[in-house]
């Protein structure tokens, strides 16, 4: 959210907070994949998911073109 605010108030300031890591070996991607999901359990921060051009009153689907949906898991 507070990213997604920052962006809305400094549109030409495209700083962001970005993790890269780099995985040397085998990867289960499975494994990852469950623990990852175990973290958005624990953290509703992160599962936030903000979008333009919803209604108030909507119920996921776009007002105006796009296209809506949830984040898989």
């Amino acid at each position: 959210l507070a990213l997604h605010t920052s962006g809305r108030l400094h549109p030409d300031i495209p700083a962001h907070g970005y993790v890269r890591q780099t995985v040397q070996g085998p990867l289960d991607s499975e494994l990852l994949g469950r623990a990852l999901n175990a973290l958005a359990d624990r953290h509703a921060m992160l599962r936030v998911r903000v979008e333009s051009g919803l209604d108030a009153n909507s119920t996921g689907e776009r007002s105006e073109g796009g296209s809506g949906g949830t984040v898989p898991r």
